[in-house]
């Protein structure tokens, strides 16, 4: 199994799940997704500091992507990227198909 970049518009056909002052905050910079369609990822530019937001999105029980882990504070696009990817690379390979939310 691999994790790839995707375009926004391929990342967007998840619908993950967004929570709206996030748009006003951030900017989504760039996407991934792995081959088996339970773990998405996205790397966010906090527009009030200027540094990186990552954050791993997982199927929760009903289906929807929702965050499972995030971490900012990354100055580094490129350095968020690697820390998502590893990341990402930890949930896929769990065996998880079903990351749940608790509510």
């Amino acid at each position: 199994m691999a994790i790839k970049r995707v375009a926004k518009t391929e990342f967007d056909k998840c619908n993950p799940a967004r929570h709206p002052i996030m748009a006003k905050l951030t900017t989504e910079e760039s996407w991934f997704k792995d081959d088996s369609g339970y773990v998405i990822g996205t790397v966010l530019l906090d527009k009030t500091d200027n540094d990186r937001t990552w954050v791993a999105l997982g199927r929760e029980e009903r289906g929807s992507f929702r965050a499972v882990e995030m971490n900012a504070s990354h100055i580094d696009q490129d350095i968020a990227e690697k820390a998502l990817l590893a990341k990402m690379t930890e949930l896929e390979s769990s065996g998880a198909k079903v990351f749940p939310q608790g509510d």
